[in-house]
């Protein structure tokens, strides 16, 4: 009796020797120590590869970047930027163009139109002896004095005030053909008496040709005209 207690003692103890054991071993086991399948080895790879092809997809990327840009000289320029300084360019000529056009005009449209400059003026022309209105008085300029190196210089171009025209005073150097002034249309009755040479003169003595050009007060078509010889003389 007592020899089979102990043996069933002994039989007992080595069951919870044997569990504690496998507890034990059990308690033991790494999870992370285990072995990594194969699909856990290609993903794995997979991730460890991202970094690195996002890495050469970007510097390839720059290095594309860096060869168009020295393909045009270090300067990239859009399309639409050139197509609007091209824009910009003809729209500036045009409009110089169409500037000096209007300049051009303007300055004929003042040679054609009344002179600025003129004024009354009254003199021995006025009406002398009961003039016939169909005639033209044509002024007389024995001698005309300007100051040397002046622009601005005074001379009475006279348009008689019974007329039946305008009158135009061209001012020419006979030995040259040179025009150094032009007036407007002067009325009759009104003369210019301060005007301004195309450029000035220097001291001396010149031929000097006034050419008097008349036009009809009505539609101001070309009447007769005549020159006057004279001698300028220039002094300081």
């Amino acid at each position: 009796m007592e020899k089979e207690t102990e043996d069933l003692l002994k039989e007992t103890s080595f069951d919870e020797t044997q569990a504690t054991d496998e507890i034990a071993s059990d308690e033991c086991v790494d999870p992370e120590s285990s072995t990594p399948t194969t699909e856990e080895h290609e993903a794995e790879d997979a991730v460890a590869d991202e970094p690195e092809a996002i890495a050469k997809e970007t510097d390839s990327t720059a290095v594309l970047s860096k060869s168009v840009t020295s393909a045009v000289g270090g300067i990239l320029i859009k399309k639409s930027y050139i197509a609007i300084a091209l824009t910009l360019v003809a729209v500036l000529t045009v409009g110089s163009l169409f500037l000096g056009m209007w300049i051009s005009k303007s300055q004929n449209a003042n040679r054609d139109g009344i002179d600025p400059g003129a004024k009354d003026y009254h003199s021995i022309y006025a009406n002398a002896g009961g003039a016939d209105r169909d005639e033209i008085t044509v002024p007389g300029y024995s001698n005309v004095f300007f100051p040397a190196d002046e622009r601005n210089v005074q001379i009475v171009l006279l348009n008689p005030d019974h007329n039946p025209c305008y009158f135009r005073f061209i001012l020419i150097l006979s030995e040259t053909n040179e025009e150094i002034y032009r007036s407007g249309l002067i009325p009759p009755g009104m003369a210019v008496t301060d005007i301004e040479l195309d450029r000035a003169l220097q001291a001396g003595e010149y031929s000097l040709c006034i050419r008097i050009e008349s036009f009809s007060l009505v539609d101001r078509s070309a009447m007769n005209g005549a020159n006057v010889e004279t001698t300028l003389t220039v002094s300081k």
